[in-house]
């Protein structure tokens, strides 16, 4: 079992998140946290990634996708990301 220690895991989240200069709320934190959660529990039985650390998988799953989001272009026309191509799990990311 993967041990999921969510008070440091959100230290890291919150963390990474400052250094990328981006600011959500304490309400997206919690909702990125329990995201990570279910990703961690499925991944367990179906092998979603090959990232099996909750730690690894905030750098390498959560905050490259905020990262990314940042770099992306909008529509013009809806003022949104187009984010169909991309992973399915990071477009659940984007739009917490």
């Amino acid at each position: 079992m993967v041990n999921f220690n969510r008070q440091a895991l959100s230290a890291a989240l919150t963390a990474g998140i400052n250094q990328l200069d981006f600011v959500i709320s304490e309400q997206q934190i919690a909702q990125l946290l329990d995201f990570l959660a279910l990703l961690v529990k499925w991944n367990g039985v179906y092998n979603l990634t090959a990232i099996r650390e909750p730690e690894q998988m905030i750098t390498h799953h959560l905050l490259d996708t905020l990262e990314w989001s940042l770099q992306s272009d909008r529509d013009p026309r809806t003022g949104t990301n187009d984010y169909t191509s991309f992973a399915r799990y990071a477009g659940r990311v984007t739009s917490i």
